[in-house]
């Protein structure tokens, strides 16, 4: 019998189910991207386990019959085939990947706080709210691994990407294969940009912002004020979304604390596309050093700089968010909708954030 494309990505679900590698990731939490507690999980674990625990989860590196013996041959050329691991000195190891569980769904994302496949509080979010269409067309915009859109992999809804790297689109593949596969659908297959018509855009744009002369990874960078990428999902669901769809994202707003003078802001910011809007402005957090989102513009520094340089790269982050009045930071998740002809707008924004600090969840 001739072997499928998805006979791997079965093989390497099967592996993972037979042994007891989810049973004891679950017990960490649900979606645990925490590599502390992976390995000192990993010093309690023996034999095949471990080593998958190893491999799958710290980036051991081991020769390519060690990892047969312990993958199976089919899943191992799965990994091999979607360019998931790197060789190095005769042994290969994931290429900065590691597989994850997550609702149900099981995929890779990269390594790290800040990368464009890291599954944090702003995808969690996406996952929390995103219609489960059985049919349709989907857009994807600024993805990271899929994860946002996986839900939709079982189902007959044709997804588009755009603005995708080689790298994000081997995980991309892998990640849909997996979970197309993971109720007995059929393969996912990868199909080009696509234009118009669109029943549901989703979105986890870049959204910290970048002062003059401080350059940032380009997964991570929004532009001068954080919106440059959300302005482009605002366009693309003001222009491409079928009557009765949807486009939904989450990002960050940098405003003033003050909650009337953040709301004037962000209403010009999102009433010139058009739309009606639904947005939760669910938390808000001080732009100073030490609070996380002012942490993570530093770690988005593309040259990471060395005491004193980054006492000085702090100093300008913080001058420029002075001088521009981002003073705050607002986490919001928001629905779009095309206005019918004729009728009344509805544009609401609930504001949480003068009670709740730190997260996308209230």
């Amino acid at each position: 019998m001739k072997k499928t494309p998805e006979d791997g990505a079965r093989a390497l679900l099967n592996r993972i189910e037979e042994t007891a590698f989810f049973a004891h990731y679950s017990l960490l939490g649900d979606g645990n991207v925490r590599p502390y507690d992976w390995e000192k999980f990993a010093t309690r674990l023996t034999g095949i386990e471990k080593d998958l625990w190893n491999f799958l989860l710290l980036g051991q590196s081991v020769t390519k019959a060690e990892a047969a013996r312990f993958l199976g041959q089919p899943a191992l050329d799965f990994l091999l085939r979607h360019k998931l691991c790197a060789v190095s000195g005769g042994k290969l190891a994931l290429d900065g990947f590691c597989l994850v569980r997550y609702q149900g769904m099981t995929f890779f994302i990269k390594r790290g706080p800040l990368t464009w496949s890291f599954i944090g509080d702003e995808i969690k979010s996406l996952l929390a709210f995103v219609p489960r269409l059985a049919s349709g067309r989907c857009l994807s915009l600024y993805t990271s691994g899929g994860v946002e859109v996986l839900p939709l992999a079982r189902s007959q809804v044709q997804i588009n990407f755009a603005d995708m790297k080689a790298e994000q689109k081997n995980v991309l593949r892998a990640n849909l294969e997996l979970n197309a596969l993971e109720e007995g659908g059929k393969a996912w297959e990868f199909s080009r940009n696509g234009s118009g018509s669109y029943d549901l855009i989703v979105s986890n744009p870049p959204y910290l912002f970048q002062p003059p002369g401080v350059r940032m990874h380009k997964y991570a960078a929004g532009g001068p004020d954080g919106l440059k990428c959300v302005r482009k999902f605002l366009e693309a669901a003001s222009t491409e979304l079928k009557p009765g769809g949807a486009a939904i994202t989450t990002f960050a707003f940098y405003s003033v604390p003050d909650s009337k003078g953040m709301e004037e802001r962000l209403r010009a910011v999102l009433n010139p596309y058009g739309l009606n809007y639904v947005v939760a402005v669910s938390s808000r957090l001080m732009m100073e050093p030490g609070v996380p989102m002012f942490n993570q513009l530093l770690a988005a520094v593309s040259t990471v700089p060395k005491p004193p340089e980054l006492e000085g790269v702090a100093r300008k982050l913080m001058d420029y968010a002075r001088e521009k009045e981002l003073t705050a930071v607002h986490l919001l998740k928001a629905r779009f909708w095309k206005p019918g002809s004729g009728g009344p707008r509805e544009q609401l924004i609930t504001n949480y954030s003068d009670s709740y600090y730190g997260t996308w969840t209230i």
